[in-house]
């Protein structure tokens, strides 16, 4: 593999992103039939380059690395353009959100790690702030979350003592939280195995409720959770984000970024 991608970084926060973009994305239907929702255009430039424009633009990580997989030779433009600023890893043979994850991080030395699915809208110049707070608290894990009532589909409940989150559970009722990325630092993840969703260093049965929360980043953080000795912190912000899982997020998306000038 060749040399990892270096941004232009100081070293002030000795972080790194990963931006989740392997699956399929299936719940897009016909727009992603031929093409990574990654690279759906939104008002004129994929997705995922919104997010990249903010990396490689602002002083804030060290590396950043992107997972890839599905209709993979469409990847190929844009990898040439970023190239010199992000490493793209390709999950085509097993794009599941977590073995990517944890396989990728193997492959960086920073100590703090913000997670992000490429499919996640919002203004990105809240990153740096909560990465600072995430560092000056010295929180094993961050997470960022909104509550709206444009994801009434959600029902998971995060159950929090202060600002520390305590626990997960999957409730009948639609409680409307949608998560804007997380921070986890690496020395935590050193815990858990490459086999994340397969072997937690034991079996799956011994994650609890494994089959309710064997869902991408929540079991991850359920499974940190279980372990009770780590420093889990949560913030929740008001502003709008787009987890676009739809077209109508999608066009949402859209007039998001027309109306505060963001493409």
């Amino acid at each position: 593999m060749r040399q990892m991608g270096r941004l232009k970084n100081t070293d002030k926060y000795n972080s790194a992103i990963f931006i989740s973009a392997a699956g399929k994305g299936t719940r897009m239907n016909t727009l992603t039939k031929n093409t990574p929702k990654a690279l759906l255009n939104l008002y004129g430039q994929p997705m995922v380059d919104y997010i990249c424009k903010y990396i490689s633009d602002k002083n804030i990580f060290n590396r950043a690395i992107i997972s890839y997989g599905y209709c993979r030779d469409k990847w190929q433009e844009f990898i040439i353009r970023y190239k010199d600023c992000i490493d793209f890893l390709d999950y085509s043979l097993n794009p599941d959100i977590i073995y990517s994850f944890m396989d990728s991080i193997k492959k960086i030395n920073e100590e703090h790690i913000l997670f992000i699915n490429c499919d996640t809208i919002f203004d990105f110049e809240i990153i740096e702030d909560i990465l600072k707070k995430h560092i000056e608290h010295n929180n094993d894990l961050t997470i960022l979350l909104n509550k709206s009532n444009n994801y009434s589909y959600k029902k998971w409940d995060y159950i929090l003592d202060g600002d520390s989150l305590i626990d997960i559970r999957k409730e009948k009722r639609k409680t409307n939280i949608e998560k804007y990325f997380f921070i986890v630092k690496k020395s935590i993840l050193s815990d858990f195995t490459k086999e994340f969703t397969v072997n937690l260093g034991n079996s799956e049965e011994d994650i609890y409720n494994f089959d309710e929360f064997n869902n991408g980043c929540t079991c991850l953080i359920k499974s940190i959770l279980d372990h009770r000795r780590y420093s889990v912190k949560v913030s929740f912000l008001a502003q709008k984000m787009f987890n676009i899982n739809n077209k109508e997020i999608l066009l949402k998306a859209k007039k998001y970024i027309k109306e505060n000038h963001l493409a």
